[in-house]
């Protein structure tokens, strides 16, 4: 994955969201409002409970928030396929 010019310039200024939604067995992975990647699991998944972590080498000089959201708060993405635009 490669950041466009935009968003390079976004995340030095002040970061960028990085966002990660699961839909029964489907997970999402956004950057901003941009699409990055899905993953299907198996569908025996969809209804087991789990958390979500997330690990970060080399990390920038920023801040990092985190945000938990649940039911109707999360927005599912539109575009199923993610962008392959560098």
């Amino acid at each position: 994955f490669m950041m466009t010019d935009e968003e390079k310039q976004a995340f030095d200024a002040s970061g960028l969201d990085l966002t990660f939604i699961r839909d029964g067995a489907t997970f999402y992975t956004l950057l901003g409002d941009r699409l990055l990647d899905t993953a299907q699991l198996d569908g025996k998944y969809a209804e087991m409970s789990g958390v979500m972590g997330i690990m970060i080498w080399n990390g920038a000089d920023v801040a990092f928030t985190y945000n938990h959201k649940t039911g109707a708060d999360v927005i599912i993405p539109e575009q199923t396929q993610p962008d392959t635009a560098e």
